[in-house]
């Protein structure tokens, strides 16, 4: 069963083949003439996809992760793709979909809070512009993630600062 509409497809950016196939498909012209070429084209497509998806999540991932909004159900709409293909194209990745979005935004708050004092920010709102709307949850992500609090970080990279 198709659940993406044609203009969806040609919006996300898959091949004009394939949306053609679909089109003809709905308007129940499967005799058209093109269609056995344009199905061969839309198979081939298909093949390629899970080194596509991945590649095309981690792209989306690597521009949005900064958005509040940005999660799995997002990344799948953005690209295209259902939340299942994600989660076959991240299946042999050290981090599947969630994990690698919270990975972006913690590794810009850890680059951003290395450069705040040049930035002159403060964490609240390097937290804010890293996607994190719970400032705890920020800080027990971070310290998972690190070892050690944000500040704590700051202080190591103030400290290696002067000393290098």
């Amino acid at each position: 069963m198709v659940t993406r509409t044609v203009a969806d497809l040609a919006d996300i950016g898959r091949g004009k083949t394939h949306a053609q196939l679909l089109s003809y498909r709905a308007r129940g012209r499967s005799r058209y003439r093109n269609a056995p070429r344009l199905r061969q084209a839309a198979e081939e497509e298909e093949s390629l996809l899970p080194g596509d998806i991945l590649a095309a999540a981690q792209t989306i991932i690597d521009q949005r992760h900064m958005d509040a909004e940005s999660s799995l159900g997002c990344v799948a709409a953005r690209g295209g793709r259902s939340r299942s293909e994600l989660y076959r194209a991240f299946s042999g990745q050290a981090e599947s979909v969630a994990p690698a979005i919270w990975t972006a935004r913690l590794e810009r708050s850890r680059r951003m809070l290395t450069l705040s004092p040049a930035l002159d920010l403060s964490v609240a709102q390097i937290a804010s512009s890293c996607g994190f709307l719970d400032p705890s949850n920020f800080n027990r992500m971070f310290r998972t993630r690190y070892g050690m609090t944000r500040r704590e970080m700051r202080e190591l990279d103030r400290d290696r600062s002067e000393n290098g």
